[in-house]
């Protein structure tokens, strides 16, 4: 006899978004410029040490901060990225853009071949739920 899957109950992963560190305590200043995106993100990663780490700040409409989402904590030279929680915390936060933040503990401010491919899968699948990807910040 076939197991029944109706009204099984599914576990989901709680998404953490950020909203007290959003933009230095300036939320809902628009941001204007890669610099303000710059300085919302800043607090993301002010504990990563020699870790790569990638974040996601979320905005509405008006370009004003929703919040940060923390994406993954990597190792010395990657970050393994779901852009299925990144895009789950963006539905969830209302947001209709987001600016991807990622640091690289070498201190190269050079995109590498992975941070590329990234960033055009997050703009791919963004244009599918008409959320505009509008940045990929190397910090």
């Amino acid at each position: 006899m076939p197991k029944k899957t109706c009204g099984r109950k599914i576990p989901v992963q709680q998404l953490r978004l950020d909203t007290t560190r959003c933009a230095g305590g300036q939320k809902g200043t628009p941001i204007s410029d890669t610099q303000a995106a710059y300085e919302a993100l800043r607090p993301a990663f002010a504990d990563c040490g020699a870790t790569e780490k990638v974040a996601v700040l979320m905005l509405d409409k008006q370009n004003r901060p929703l919040g940060v989402y923390e994406a993954s904590d990597g190792g010395l030279d990657w970050a393994a990225v779901d852009p299925k929680a990144i895009f789950a915390a963006a539905l969830t936060a209302g947001a209709t853009r987001l600016i991807a933040a990622h640091n690289h503990p070498s201190c190269s401010m050079n995109a590498s071949g992975p941070d590329q491919q990234l960033h055009e899968k997050l703009q791919r699948i963004g244009r599918e739920l008409e959320i505009d990807v509008a940045d990929h910040l190397i910090l």
